[in-house]
């Protein structure tokens, strides 16, 4: 019988998991980084088939598990087509950041909020959004030097063996991480709601959101919406709104000036997103400043 895998992990600072896009965000964080990162909300889900066990990345697992996982801190699931539908909805650092490095990276590619950054970058090299018990998918996927997967239960740096995190650092950011997208759950849950045949400015049409699901693809749109919701339930208010809208526009204008100086055809596609963005945030503003709703 094979001995299941262990993982051991070495941090050397390379700056590598930095380079394929921003992080995800808590909500909290989205106005706690509001001058360093342009951020939007990615529209995503899991369409799980309603088995005792599936296969995923090449591997069985069970179902129901991660039925569970899920559930604990995405938006409600529905039923398409013999499937469980997770729509996952969260903040995300956009911009630029997608198709480059994370901006903020130091020109020695050691990260300017070490300190003090995103739960989702502590989190690394795991995967809160996954199961603990399939964080060996995760590892696997971890294509750098700092990973590597053994046979020998002591190694040095193991962080993972027989389905659980084992350094505890590691784990507890792992949870703090989880801990956090549970507690943004409810403001998810009603943004799934915006959801309908048409595409409006607050979501996607429902048709565009199933084929993102089919091809575990995703969809963006501004924060609008996020801040609809959270001024509505009285979680934030006008002047946090105002504040953030200010700085958003601000490094939007910043990195679409960039962007023109770069003049890389990759980035075309983004300088329009971006553009479209800063309209719509402008809108928010009255002849005199004033914000009103985020909706008009």
């Amino acid at each position: 019988m094979t001995a299941a895998p262990v993982f051991a992990f070495s941090c050397t600072a390379c700056g590598q998991c930095c380079k394929h896009g921003g992080p995800a965000l808590s909500i909290d964080e989205v106005f706690k980084y509001q001058n360093t990162f342009i951020s939007g909300l990615r529209w995503t889900g899991h369409a799980i088939p309603k088995k005792y066990t599936i296969t995923f990345k090449g591997e069985t697992v069970d179902a129901q598990k991660m039925r569970n996982h899920l559930a604990s801190f995405a938006a409600p699931s529905f039923d398409d087509k013999g499937d469980t539908i997770q729509p996952h909805i969260y903040p995300m650092v956009t911009g630029y950041t997608l198709v480059r490095s994370c901006n903020a990276l130091n020109a020695d590619e050691t990260c300017s909020l070490h300190a003090d950054k995103p739960t989702m970058c502590r989190s690394v090299p795991f995967d809160p959004a996954m199961p603990e018990h399939m964080q060996d998918i995760v590892l696997r996927d971890f294509e750098h030097d700092c990973m590597t997967e053994t046979q020998a239960p002591d190694a040095a740096n193991v962080i993972y063996r027989d389905g659980r995190i084992t350094d505890a650092s590691c784990k507890a950011d792992y949870d703090r991480r989880l801990a956090v997208m549970q507690k943004d759950k409810s403001a998810f849950a009603a943004l799934s709601y915006f959801m309908s045949e048409k595409p409006s400015a607050l979501a996607p049409a429902m048709s565009t959101f199933m084929q993102m699901v089919d091809r575990g693809g995703w969809v963006e749109t501004s924060m609008l919406p996020l801040l609809l919701v959270l001024l509505k339930n009285e979680e934030i208010t006008r002047p946090v709104t105002g504040n953030y809208l200010h700085s958003q526009i601000a490094l939007i204008d910043t990195e679409i000036s960039a962007a023109r100086e770069r003049h890389h055809h990759n980035e075309r596609g983004r300088t329009e997103m971006m553009r479209k963005y800063v309209t719509s945030y402008r809108k928010c503003f009255d002849d005199e400043g004033e914000l009103v709703s985020p909706s008009e």
